[in-house]
């Protein structure tokens, strides 16, 4: 029931939990994930877009300290005779004095555009390091799955040879129950370190934005 109310399923919809612990190395690529991270988490996006928002406002500010330049042309004929009759204007106008405004208004796109770039850099830069860390953890984690299986591989052996003893009737039931117990507690932590595993590639699918 928590598992659906985790999920936003009705409390008694049937669920069936199947087990995934199985290990296969990740053979992940640092530079397409950090590649698509900036290219897919949200939060990279938006401080792009504001960014570029931030840029054209500047652009249009900078425009201003420019005359306007219009122009218009005709063409037609003059009464009856239709003579060619042609006519052309061109005005400019550009305010030579304006208290400062212009000046104030490009320093403030500037500063609004040098604040945004610097949003989207620290965005970046705190995405490549949630990416880097994830990464870490699943390698950590495939470090404790191997060696948990090679201490899961040597405990079955010595389980093995303890079980055999106790057989044969030189060995005693305190050395086959240890050897049992240590076998059990390798292939706990081996099933731990399956599980952390499973868990850091799912953040490290949320680090990507695939999820």
């Amino acid at each position: 029931m928590a598992l659906n109310v985790a999920m936003g399923l009705d409390a008694n919809t049937p669920t069936q939990v199947l087990d995934s612990l199985v290990y296969q190395p990740s053979n992940m690529d640092r530079v397409r994930l950090m590649d698509t991270a900036l290219k897919q988490r949200p939060e990279s996006r938006q401080a792009r877009l504001r960014a570029e928002a931030a840029e054209a406002q500047m652009k249009r500010t900078f425009r201003d300290f420019f005359p306007d330049i219009t122009g218009s042309a005709t063409f037609g004929g003059i009464r009856t005779t239709l003579d060619e009759a042609w006519s052309m204007s061109l005005s400019l106008s550009w305010s030579i004095f304006d208290g400062g405004n212009r000046i104030a208004r490009y320093k403030e796109a500037k500063a609004n555009l040098d604040a945004a770039q610097a949003r989207a850099k620290a965005t970046e830069l705190d995405i490549q390091r949630d990416v880097e860390q994830t990464q870490i953890t699943v390698n950590e984690a495939e470090e404790r799955i191997q060696a948990a299986q090679k201490a899961v591989q040597s405990a079955q052996e010595n389980f093995r040879l303890a079980q055999g003893r106790f057989d044969a009737g030189v060995g005693t039931i305190l050395e086959l129950t240890d050897a049992q117990l240590a076998l059990t507690q390798t292939q706990n932590t081996e099933a731990q370190a399956l599980a952390d595993f499973r868990i850091a590639l799912s953040n490290l699918d949320r680090a990507v934005g695939s999820r």
